[in-house]
This record gives C-alpha cells, sequence and structure tokens, in this order.
C-alpha cells in the first residue's frame, strides 16, 4: 500500500474531520492550520479519486527535481532534542551548525 494510501486510511479512520495540520498551498496563502475534510477533498496527495498509480508517477515526477530543503539541517538540530535549542558554546552563544559541501578555497 502506497503512503499517500496509508495516509487517507488514517484520516478516514482516526483523525475527526476537525482535526488541523499545516498546509503549504500552491496558488493561494499559507495557512497555518487546515482541517482534515478540507485537505481530502482539495490535496492531490490525498483528495479523494486518485489512483495509487496517479499517485506514484505524481510523486516520482515531482521528488525527481527537489533538492535538499533550504531549513533541514538547521530543523534536525533542533527537532532532534525536542524542540531545545543546541548548548551554548564555550562563548556562551548558541549556534546551529550548517555543513559545508564542495571544496574550500585556499
Amino acid at each position: 500500500m502506497c503512503g499517500s494510501f496509508r495516509v487517507r486510511h488514517l484520516f478516514d479512520s482516526v483523525y475527526p474531520a476537525e482535526c488541523i495540520g499545516h498546509d503549504y498551498p500552491s496558488g493561494r496563502d499559507k495557512s497555518c492550520m487546515s482541517l482534515i475534510s478540507e485537505q481530502v477533498g482539495s490535496n492531490n496527495h490525498v483528495g479523494n479519486g486518485i489512483t495509487e498509480a496517479d499517485f506514484r508517477s505524481m510523486r516520482e515526477s515531482r521528488d525527481a527535481l527537489l533538492g535538499t530543503p533550504r531549513l533541514l539541517h538547521a530543523s534536525l538540530q533542533i527537532n532532534l532534542r525536542g524542540g531545545r535549542m543546541p548548548l551554548p558554546n564555550a562563548d556562551g552563544k548558541r549556534y546551529i551548525l550548517t555543513p559545508l559541501s564542495g571544496e574550500m578555497p585556499a
């Protein structure tokens, strides 16, 4: 069973339609909350009528074009600590570290 269809099962069987979550829409204003009942009708990942084959094709095409999320490393450093900021460094300041790739200039 594909991930989206597991999510639909979860939506349908566990959460009431009044539950909310975040929403990253395309072509409309962003919102910090969204009703599950609204998402089931409009979200192309979990919306009514999408087949597993359509979902797989859509995700594979989209995911092939995506790079690493811009804030991935920063968010991991906080999320893995349960929402707590990193401990202060020797200078008493807290830092979020960013990994570098490529060669450093001489």
